[in-house]
């Protein structure tokens, strides 16, 4: 009969650049019926309460919210096992165990959308104040996490929308989430690589010399507070915008913002006063800029594709946290991290690193396994669209 129904499963709040990060219109217009369901109020509230800026219109993107689980289990039921296949873009945790019984129970098909994966996704972070995290329903549900899946009535994923060929990170991608170890990995390309690929025909955004900083929100980001790696809010933006200031005084070169898409600097202006901040545009302003202020986000694959220099920064506070995701990046780009918090003398530019040869492997590694030096290609929702058609 062949697939008509595309639900996208997620667990934070719809940003509005889902819509075409999901390919929703690609889909539809291929005669599939695509939604998005936004499960955060239930499975984590901490997205739900903390996400604000920039959502989608819901209703007349055609998307749901559901608040509580007996909404979120009556849906399941009323899909067509048949015609309806559900494209996971979350990881699991014990709280997801219901859902995931309910699609098993119904013999609904399931897939992960993998988007991206980095060098640095292998490795756990450590946390600030632990002891204030602890209670024993955190104890709780972490033995709970302990416990196979497999032994709580859940089938694993039927396939993976896969991007680059890193095995590693592809071994870490399918431990923390609902896979066989022989799960079947489908190679189109990230989301990024996407971006890029679209990025091309598009104009500047910023006239003058630039560079850009790539936040990541570190101190107020939901996933941060959810695992207690917190990062000292005023400390931070105080040393980045010295940083600011030191690159204009010595290279010329104003420092733009591009916000994370979870961040709300509504709610902290104080964090970059008189700098430009823009949001959804982090892709189109790595093309045009002189170099990237860089911590270890995911976002890396931008400079890759675009071969930019890379400004590696770190702080007191971040390597206390990340220590092991920033000596990551440090090992891949054989860069030297600048600590924010020791920069006195400092020459900003004998800390750029760029290596067209490290890029062209990134790309390959983590972004497009086929990747022959040329940022192209067919569509990457045309393609999981026929792919899925296929499948029929």
């Amino acid at each position: 009969m062949g697939y008509k129904k595309i639900v996208f499963m997620v667990e934070t709040p719809i940003l509005s650049r889902y819509y075409h990060r999901y390919g929703i219109d690609v889909l539809r217009k291929m005669g599939f019926d695509a939604t998005i369901w936004d499960m955060s109020p239930v499975l984590l509230p901490v997205a739900y309460h903390n996400i604000k800026e920039d959502l989608c219109d819901y209703e007349s993107c055609g998307f749901i919210q559901f608040h509580s689980m007996k909404e979120i289990l009556r849906s399941l039921k009323s899909l067509d096992v048949d015609e309806t296949l559900l494209i996971c873009s979350m990881g699991y945790r014990w709280e997801y165990r219901r859902v995931f019984r309910m699609i098993t129970k119904r013999k609904l098909h399931y897939c992960y959308f993998m988007q991206e994966i980095s060098p640095s996704d292998h490795i756990a972070v450590g946390k600030t104040g632990q002891w204030k995290q602890y209670s024993w329903k955190r104890i709780y549900h972490g033995l709970c996490r302990r416990i196979p899946w497999k032994y709580c009535g859940i089938k694993g994923a039927d396939f993976i929308i896969g991007c680059g060929k890193n095995e590693r990170a592809i071994r870490c991608y399918k431990e923390s989430r609902l896979c066989e170890e022989k799960c079947p990995v489908i190679y189109f390309h990230s989301s990024n690589y996407e971006e890029c690929r679209e990025a091309l025909e598009l104009p500047r955004v910023v006239p003058g010399k630039y560079c850009v900083l790539i936040d990541q929100y570190l101190p107020y980001h939901p996933d941060n507070i959810d695992i207690g790696a917190l990062i000292d809010a005023k400390s931070y933006y105080t040393n980045l915008n010295k940083l600011f200031d030191r690159i204009q005084e010595q290279m010329g070169c104003e420092t733009v913002i591009a916000a994370h898409p979870r961040s709300n600097y509504n709610v902290h202006p104080e964090c970059f006063p008189s700098r430009k901040v823009y949001r959804n545009m982090t892709c189109r302003l790595v093309k045009d800029c002189e170099f990237v202020i860089y911590h270890f986000s995911n976002s890396l694959a931008y400079t890759a594709a675009f071969n930019k220099p890379v400004l590696l920064v770190s702080s007191d506070d971040i390597m206390q946290v990340f220590s092991q995701k920033v000596d990551c990046i440090s090992q891949l780009l054989g860069a030297i991290p600048l600590n924010m918090d020791h920069m006195e003398d400092t020459e900003i530019a004998e800390y750029l690193a760029l290596n067209q040869k490290i890029n062209k492997e990134y790309i390959c590694e983590y972004m497009k396994k086929d990747y022959d030096g040329v940022l192209e290609g067919m569509s990457l929702w045309e393609q999981i669209g026929e792919y899925i058609t296929n499948l029929a």
